[in-house]
């Protein structure tokens, strides 16, 4: 995902959308796609309308899908802001949050209240049956900035398909203090053609604090044996065993049944605070050269 103004537009290409629930919808046309939902308690319109919505998946459809921008955390805009974005003053819209620096190098802007993160797929479950989700490898790459510190333990998500309470899936993010940054990634293993319990790897990197307003470089790899961790180009944990033999990513429990996980750009446990420009999922662990 490029997410950039071009990736807006449907005219560059068409967007694959995810199913949504079924208060949710999108409709495309030869713009833009815009997504609109039921309003929520206390909203003063009859819905909620964003558009344009979507950032284009650049593989089309042979990628996970668009990214949807949604809205506030949680779907509800109450408490966010004076302001209801679905009046006749406009829409909130994707393009809103896009920044610029002098050389017209475009990026989305994340923040906490105002933003939920990018939504791909409420469950990566159908993406999984597609072959479409990393298995036997994974590679996950981010370039972004960090511009809110989090709170308390809570990690922020740059790019996530995970369950933390079941260790499926994986996920990429940080913490960000005034002294500390620490960089995380994890994902969720098992024997192939088993039915164990999934067990998570984590990389965990205690680093000086990163400036903010910096652009960073951040992947996780995962190859089948190992996880590890690189920021600009260097790398900084790994690789660190994942467990005994091959293994690969775990996306059901130890009972078969799907651990129902979303992939969301911007968010982990919770909200991404700065900018992101590209964002790469690949089914191919990477090394630094």
């Amino acid at each position: 995902w490029d997410l950039t103004s071009s990736s807006l537009y449907t005219a560059s290409g068409a967007h694959h959308i995810n199913p949504l629930s079924g208060t949710e919808n999108i409709t495309c046309d030869n713009a833009y796609c815009t997504y609109s939902r039921p309003a929520c308690g206390g909203e003063a319109f009859d819905e909620h309308v964003t558009g344009p919505a979507t950032f284009r998946d650049e593989k089309g459809m042979a990628g996970l899908g668009a990214a949807l921008l949604k809205g506030p955390p949680g779907g509800c805009k109450t408490g966010t802001t004076n302001r209801h974005w679905d009046d006749d003053q406009g829409t909130l819209n994707a393009a809103s949050f896009l920044i610029s620096d002098d050389e017209d190098n475009e990026a989305m802007q994340f923040a906490g209240g105002l933003n939920g993160g990018l939504h791909v797929a409420a469950d990566v479950a159908p993406l999984v049956e597609a072959g479409k989700m990393p298995l036997e490898g994974l590679t996950a790459e981010a370039w972004f900035t960090l511009e809110e510190l989090t709170s308390g333990s809570n990690t922020a998500g740059l790019v996530s398909a995970i369950h933390d309470a079941k260790s499926c899936g994986f996920a990429m993010g940080y913490t960000h203090s005034v002294t500390l940054t620490t960089l995380y990634a994890r994902v969720g293993t098992r024997t192939p053609n088993t039915l164990g319990a999934p067990q998570f790897t984590t990389a965990t990197s205690f680093n000086a604090k990163l400036d903010n307003f910096d652009w960073n470089h951040m992947v996780m790899s995962f190859d089948g044996t190992s996880l590890s961790l690189y920021l600009n180009g260097q790398i900084i944990l790994g690789p660190l065993s994942t467990g005994s033999g091959v293994r690969e990513i775990a996306y059901t429990d130890q009972f078969g049944v799907s651990c129902g996980m979303p992939l969301v750009i911007g968010k982990w446990q919770v909200e991404h605070g700065g900018a992101l420009k590209q964002v790469r999922i690949m089914k191919r662990g990477v090394s630094a050269a």
